[in-house]
């Protein structure tokens, strides 16, 4: 087998690389007949959809860009507690200016009954609208919101305007209650029924600090949580 010659390194035909069906022209032209080359099989392959795409860039997705799960972080007792007490305050004040209006503007003469009769209708109204106005449109009291809490579905949605009402019937019960029992004409029966809201927020106390998920039996019937308003 020869050399390649010194005044032509190309000239490598009949030498160094000398083998059947080669010769120097296939190295001139590395690509000469990969036409002829026979193509692969279509089964071979599949045929991505945008969908597959999507879910192949989510797996490789850094990790701060991925959607963080939501963890809903309930609300203590007494962070509950004091929201109760702020918004007792709130309801008292909101009635006292909307019954003073209705008194003064209503076209009723002024007596004792006529008074009475005004702030026990605003007095309902106030804590029916205040309660389930505010919750379902915003997620939260003024209280609350204070607070940093919020009143959701058990799934974390935002809470509808009918299990406000379902959640907070305990109050319009305990209201109703309220007014009733100011009436002297009830006598003993005034004075139990007068412990009646004390045993509704007493038993919803204990049962949110007996909860895992720190829920009252009000919040079990309608579905709701209280958690703090982290991320929101």
């Amino acid at each position: 087998m020869s050399a390649p010659s010194a005044n032509n390194p190309n000239d490598i035909g009949g030498g160094w690389f000398d083998a059947p069906g080669m010769d120097a022209g296939t190295f001139d032209d590395p690509l000469a007949g990969i036409d002829d080359m026979a193509a692969p099989p279509q089964d071979n392959y599949r045929d991505f959809s945008n969908s597959d795409w999507d879910e192949a860039a989510k797996s490789f997705a850094p990790l701060h860009n991925r959607t963080r799960p939501n963890r809903l972080v309930p609300a203590s007792t007494v962070q509950r507690f004091f929201g109760f007490i702020l918004d007792n305050i709130a309801i008292a004040i909101a009635t006292f200016l909307l019954a003073g209006l209705v008194i003064t503007l209503g076209p009723w003469e002024v007596t004792e009954t006529s008074v009475g009769l005004a702030i026990a209708v605003v007095q309902l109204c106030v804590v029916a609208a205040y309660y389930a106005g505010f919750e379902s449109m915003f997620g939260a009291t003024p209280a609350k919101a204070l607070l940093g809490l919020k009143v959701v579905s058990s799934d974390g949605q935002n809470i509808a305007f009918n299990q406000s009402l379902i959640r907070n019937f305990w109050r319009i019960v305990s209201t109703i209650v309220s007014i009733g029992v100011s009436n002297d004409s009830f006598g003993l029966w005034g004075f139990v029924l007068g412990i009646l809201p004390f045993l509704l927020a007493l038993s919803i106390g204990l049962t949110i600090n007996a909860s895992t998920k720190g829920e009252g039996w009000h919040d079990a019937m309608a579905g709701a949580r209280v958690v703090l308003r982290r991320g929101w």
